[in-house]
């Protein structure tokens, strides 16, 4: 990227040298991280992420994505914040349209369990509800992770880049 300044001398050319190598060493990080799942989900759960309007969960031989009206849920936030009566009866019975779509890979090893891959350092608790049996702390987010002979002689490597969530099927020689 090329910037002109008139009579600005050459501070800012270095300025912004050094703001573009920080903003390239910010985008080599994955943008999406992968939480494991120490029973704040359901068991065949094995990891979920947070994608660009909504959120996916992971399964043995099974992606689900779950996408939801962005501009809807801003707009409900935002009304959550306006003094309102809080025994109105209406709140909460708002509805916001979403689409889920399921991928199955037929045919795959569904006992075939994860293998994460770049631990992050920073954790999550999940303290939801009144059951402390689905409570969960200390849980991790990775890069990614790989399911192990998902087919025969085939790894599924699951990982991000940027905000895109990429697959490899990684096949033995």
């Amino acid at each position: 990227m090329l910037w002109k300044f008139r009579n600005c001398g050459s501070s800012f050319l270095v300025i912004g040298l050094v703001f573009s190598e920080i903003l390239a060493l910010a985008n080599t990080a994955p943008g999406v991280k992968f939480i494991e799942n120490k029973n704040q989900w359901p068991a065949e759960v094995n990891f979920s992420a947070r994608v660009p309007g909504g959120n996916m969960i992971f399964q043995s031989g099974k992606f689900q994505y779950y996408f939801l009206d962005e501009q809807r849920m801003e707009e409900l936030h935002q009304h959550s914040h306006d003094n309102r009566n809080e025994s109105d009866a209406s709140r909460g019975m708002e509805m916001i349209n979403g689409h889920a779509v399921e991928v199955t890979f037929l045919g795959a090893n569904r006992s075939s369990i994860p293998l994460p891959f770049g631990k992050s350092s920073e954790h999550y608790n999940y303290f939801v509800g009144n059951d402390p049996e689905h409570w969960a702390s200390n849980v991790f987010a990775y890069d990614g992770f790989i399911y192990p002979s998902i087919y025969s002689g085939i790894d599924l490597k699951v990982y991000s880049q940027d905000d895109h969530i990429k697959y490899d099927f990684v096949v033995a020689p």
